[in-house]
């Protein structure tokens, strides 16, 4: 930053060396010459004294006067390129710490932005297992419930069917019982009077009777067909009686298979209502399934992106704060080697003040 300073040269070649007072010898100056450039200055004075005889130092108050002038006006000059170097080195600075201000709020959106994709994927984890248990408990509901129905369906199958055959055999022994109305009454009859031929003709019937009546049997369960035997020799008023009953055992048995075929009939309809219904849930578990798969590739997706970004952002932002660092380093070695030379080029001006006062002092006529 500093000029070279070519005074001293320039009065040795102009001035011309005659008898003069020893100037390096006066008093006043030795405390100078422990300083480099005030012995220098002492020096080049000296020489410029030794000038012809009887002139004063008028020429070396010139000099150091213009000397003077040369270290103001060049540390004027440091000043401008000081302030102009250092006003370049704040602005990229301040325009570095701006980005790096930047960059670390995009960072730290980016950061957060991270995190809350980790929640959203993390929920999307739970949504699915909850959608696959869901799909799973309704498959094996179904399952179970076919299982069900199955066996209900039969066991009213198999009652209702068993039903009918009784049915089918009651309906059978009334009608047989139906043909004796009329013609076996057994009533008033006494074993030691003789039959009447009316009655030897019905005891006829029974005998004949009695070949079928193993038929009879194989038709009609044995609570029942005990009951159809006795009727054989019953009279008219409990052959009545017995096909009352036995009608009576063959309506409900009639409205018991009617009222498990409706039964049945509501099973199943309420089993296929239950099927579509579970299988529409399971549809709509599936598809809340599939959204939320494609919900959370969407967001492993963003986040990859994001993580991929934030490093980015990251490394950028340490080249900028070392570049700021180097930067700071360079500007405060700029203001530190600025400022040891103002002070040097400040001593400098003292000292040439001191010679200036000792010069006229001392040499001045």
């Amino acid at each position: 930053m500093r000029t070279i300073n070519v005074c001293l040269i320039i009065l040795i070649v102009s001035i011309g060396l005659t008898n003069s007072i020893d100037f390096a010898s006066l008093n006043e100056i030795q405390s100078l010459k422990q300083n480099t450039f005030a012995s220098s200055l002492i020096e080049t004075i000296s020489l410029s004294l030794s000038s012809a005889k009887g002139e004063d130092a008028t020429e070396v108050l010139s000099m150091l006067n213009n000397l003077k002038n040369q270290l103001q006006t060049d540390q004027e000059n440091d000043d401008q390129t000081f302030r102009a170097k250092d006003t370049e080195f704040q602005e990229h600075i301040d325009k570095l710490t701006a980005e790096i201000a930047k960059l670390d709020g995009e960072i730290k959106a980016l950061a957060a932005r991270i995190i809350e994709l980790e929640g959203l994927i993390n929920q999307a984890n739970l949504n699915i297992q909850s959608f696959n248990d869901r799909i799973n408990s309704l498959t094996e509901t179904l399952i179970d419930l076919e299982n069900k129905f199955k066996s209900d369906k039969k066991y009213y199958e198999e009652k209702i069917a068993g039903l009918k055959v009784l049915v089918s055999k009651l309906e059978d022994v009334i009608s047989k019982l139906k043909q004796m109305i009329g013609s076996v009454s057994g009533v008033g009859k006494y074993e030691h009077i003789g039959a009447t031929d009316s009655e030897k003709r019905d005891i006829a019937w029974k005998a004949e009777q009695r070949a079928s009546f193993l038929q009879i049997r194989k038709l009609v369960p044995d609570q029942y067909s005990n009951m159809v035997e006795l009727s054989m020799n019953a009279d008219q008023g409990a052959l009545e009686k017995l096909l009352g009953i036995l009608s009576g055992f063959s309506k409900e048995a009639s409205a018991e298979i009617v009222s498990k075929e409706t039964y049945l009939q509501n099973l199943e309809d309420t089993y296929a209502d239950l099927v579509k219904q579970m299988n529409d849930e399971i549809e709509l578990n599936k598809e809340a399934k599939k959204t939320q798969e494609e919900k959370r590739a969407e967001y492993e997706n963003e986040k990859a992106l994001k993580s991929t970004e934030k490093t980015e952002k990251e490394n950028r932002k340490a080249a900028l704060e070392k570049e700021k660092e180097i930067n700071l380093g360079l500007q405060t070695q700029l203001k530190s080697t600025h400022d040891k030379e103002k002070l040097d080029r400040s001593k400098e001006e003292e000292i040439v003040d001191t010679l200036v006062k000792i010069v006229q002092k001392r040499l001045v006529k």
